[in-house]
């Protein structure tokens, strides 16, 4: 096999390929194989592409094992991210993470190749200029007028490559705009407060500074990136310390510090190519940046060309020497994995160097995102500690206990009415449509408190608002057992949905109480009781409805309540605020959140769209049964218990999402939801019919739920309880839509009338899902 270009690339290659038996030479056209750049970041997959071509070790011996990954606000000098890497993470994802110099990695490639000479024949000063494929090889044309015969050509000869001009033809690569100046120093000129043991990133308004240690900390890599309309810029040209300051002059003085430590930069203007559907030709095949060309912001470009280079020696091998096949696969497989990570990289910078922002604009908005502000403390009321005053509490096994048993009985609340709706329908003397406004203000007025009550538990002590909910559910409650007619019960459910919102606040609280390694599983467990307390609600209600009338329900509803009341009181610890922004400020934050992420947005418009499927059925399902089937509330209730499955899918779903990401996920729980309303039509004639489909229905839910919630938490770490309000807000007003479309249409048209609304809007989720899916490059922010 011919290799065009003698990179990291291309020696990965000779090397996958030699592991396989495979023979190859590799075309340098530099007089000397060498790697021109400096510091690179080598995360755990580098680490596997490395190891799998046996070089891994060589590698190893002069990287450096940072321990976290850090990024600065440029401006303000405050701490935004910090990530550990330590044993966890090299645990969790097989292999640590690293940084080290290119020549460090290209040598050790080199290293591997030169012990293999029977089956790599490295040559230098050959030139490529182009190839022709024959009927059972390919001629490669040299510069210097000498031809070689292969049996198969691998384009590894990067952004500019002669290679791709044929195979794909577009225009060679265009210039970003991104300038990138780079310096390697000594240690000992660095200041001994930015020697941090990191890889560190300053972010400012369209620039950002990158700085890690290098070769066994003898070395120093410091990488300044600015967006604008650069033209030109060269490629490994001098800049003076007089053109590179000035563009940063807008950070704070510890990163200047460190920018005016180099006599001089190396300037460097980025370039890259739009994706392409192909990378092949016959027995020839494009590897690395001649088939990917990707900017820096994923620091994935060498690890993309290795893989590339495994999975091409892995390919190889299966197809025994028939490389049209091998090469083939090769893209297949290779084409999934390395174009997300070339369309998030240039998003990446953008959102990186383009949504900082200056001055007091930039601070607005990260106060409104964040809830924090320049401003000076604002002074504590009379009779209440600061803030700071507040000691952090552990989070124990009682007190455990005690948040998800309140988690609970909170989630009940605003579901006992769902399967006991046909029985005040009767005693009321309501239609299907009238009693509709019972589910449907229940749920509106829990909507109402997730988006009014909820965020202030960013400003205030949360155990002061969930206790003050907790004793005002207790009295909705009561009111709405005493219910003489619909407006009453409808009325009482309004007010119940909003104190038993408070639920949404115990789930912030508890990530904030427990340590960082258990935090994961402490949340999911008072999800977990979330959950429970919707199913216990459907069947409970159901059946008590049935024994001992819809009334008392509600009046046991509320002395599972008093039960726990003393406990909360007893127990529960205070929190500190995370914001003293004003009350109608604190509720706008929660409009920039959307604003600023275009990942909000996509899950609140599929959360609000399944939300609509979910409440339509439970705000239905009794007054049909009782209908159509002359069913009462006891089966209503009982139609519930396969939800239970949309419990136990929760955990299976939370692993998948580490594995493969979101995506996945919501896609196959809206295709559950659609199966569901297929399911459900045929419940018009076999009652059976809606408990399978309330199983695919609530697994369906569950799963989406899960990977949105995950994505929309990660989004602003800062401003959980708001995100959780944004997320909230969509899933609840889908629920209120859906209980008013549905309960109107079913007195209008019938059971498949509400199935085909349903079916539907799911429908409408699942085309906003692919879209997002079908764009990966558009800016997450």
């Amino acid at each position: 096999m011919i290799i065009a270009g003698g990179g990291i690339g291309g020696l990965a290659a000779a090397l996958a390929l030699a592991r396989k038996g495979y023979k190859s030479v590799v075309l340098e056209q530099a007089p000397q194989f060498g790697e021109i750049g400096a510091g690179i970041q080598i995360a755990p997959n580098a680490w596997h592409a490395l190891d799998a071509l046996g070089v891994g070790q060589l590698v190893k011996k002069e990287a450096v094992f940072i321990e976290r990954l850090l990024m600065f606000d440029g401006v303000s000098g405050e701490k935004v991210i910090d990530i550990p890497l330590d044993k966890r993470f090299a645990k969790r994802f097989g292999n640590p993470y690293a940084v080290t110099h290119r020549a460090d990695i290209h040598g050790s490639l080199l290293d591997g190749c030169k012990a293999l000479p029977a089956l790599i024949d490295l040559r230098t000063s050959s030139r490529v200029t182009g190839f022709e494929i024959q009927e059972s090889a390919v001629r490669v044309n040299l510069a210097s007028g000498e031809a070689l015969r292969g049996a198969a050509l691998v384009g590894a000869d990067g952004g500019k490559s002669v290679i791709r001009e044929t195979i794909v033809g577009d225009p060679m690569p265009p210039v970003s705009g991104h300038m990138c100046y780079r310096a390697v120093l000594n240690i000992g000129d660095v200041p001994k407060e930015l020697r941090l043991p990191a890889a560190t990133l300053w972010a400012a308004h369209n620039t950002h500074i990158v700085h890690y240690p290098l070769r066994g900390w003898k070395l120093f890599n410091l990488v300044a990136t600015v967006i604008g309309k650069h033209t030109s810029g060269g490629h490994n040209e001098a800049a003076t310390l007089e053109e590179v300051l000035p563009l940063f002059a807008h950070y704070c003085e510890k990163p200047l510090k460190l920018m005016r430590t180099p006599k001089e930069y190396r300037r460097w203007m980025l370039q890259y190519r739009e994706p392409v559907d192909n990378w092949t030709r016959g027995p020839v095949a494009l590897l690395g940046d001649a088939a990917h060309f990707m900017l820096q912001y994923m620091a994935q470009g060498a690890a993309m060309a290795m893989e590339d280079a495994v999975c091409l020696g892995l390919c190889a091998d299966a197809a025994d020497g028939d490389f049209p096949r091998a090469f083939r696969d090769y893209q297949e497989r290779r084409m999934v994995r390395a174009t997300p990570q070339r369309h998030l990289s240039r998003p990446a910078g953008r959102a990186l160097l383009r949504r900082a922002r200056v001055g007091l604009q930039r601070a607005r908005l990260r106060a409104r995102v964040q809830g924090t502000t320049r401003a000076a403390p604002a002074r504590p009321r009379r009779g209440r500690a600061p803030p700071s005053a507040i000691a952090p509490a552990g989070l124990d096994r009682r007190l455990m206990l005690l948040l998800t048993a309140t988690t609970f009985a909170a989630a009940g609340g605003i579901h006992y009415q769902t399967p006991m709706l046909g029985a005040m329908a009767a005693e009321f003397g309501a239609d299907s449509s009238t009693i509709g406004w019972v589910p449907t203000l229940t749920f509106g007025g829990f909507l109402v408190g997730i988006v009014l009550l909820v965020p202030l538990g960013d400003r205030v002590d949360k155990r002061r608002l969930i206790i003050t909910q907790h004793f005002a559910a207790m009295l909705a409650l009561l009111a709405a057992g005493a219910a003489q007619g619909v407006a009453a019960a409808a009325a009482s459910g309004f007010l119940i949905g909003l104190c038993a919102c408070y639920a949404q606040n115990i789930v912030p609280m508890v990530a904030e109480l427990a340590p960082p390694g258990e935090r994961g599983r402490a949340v999911g467990t008072v999800l977990t009781a979330l959950f429970l307390g919707i199913l216990f609600a459907r069947i409970t209600g159901g059946i008590v409805a049935a024994q001992l009338g819809w009334r008392w329900m509600y009046v046991l509803g509320a002395a599972l309540l008093a039960l726990i009341a003393p406990a909360l009181i007893a127990r529960l610890p205070h929190s500190a605020p995370k914001t003293t922004l004003a009350y109608p400020e604190l509720l706008a934050s929660m409009l920039a959140l959307a604003r600023v992420h275009a990942d909000m947005r996509r899950v609140v418009a599929i959360q609000l769209l399944l939300g609509i499927c979910y409440g339509g059925f439970w705000a239905t399902i009794a007054t049909m049964l009782l209908q159509r089937h002359g069913l009462g509330p006891t089966v209503a209730g009982l139609i519930g218990i396969p939800g239970a499955a949309g419990i136990l899918i929760a955990r299976p779903a939370g692993r998948w999402l580490d594995l493969r990401g979101p995506a996945p996920i919501v896609t196959t729980g809206i295709a559950l939801i659609i199966a569901a309303y297929g399911v459900f039509a045929f419940g018009v004639w076999w009652p059976a019919a809606l408990a399978v489909g309330a199983a695919l229905l609530d697994s369906g839910l569950r799963a989406a739920m899960v990977a949105n919630q995950t994505v929309v938490n990660s989004l602003a770490p800062e401003a959980r309880s708001r995100s959780n309000t944004v997320f909230g807000l969509s899933v609840w007003s889908g629920n209120a839509v859906g209980a008013f479309i549905a309960t109107s249409a079913l007195a209008a048209s019938g059971w498949l009338a509400v199935c085909a609304i349903s079916a539907l809007a799911a429908t409408l989720a699942l085309g906003v899902q692919l879209r997002a899916m079908r764009n990966p490059g558009q800016s997450p922010i």
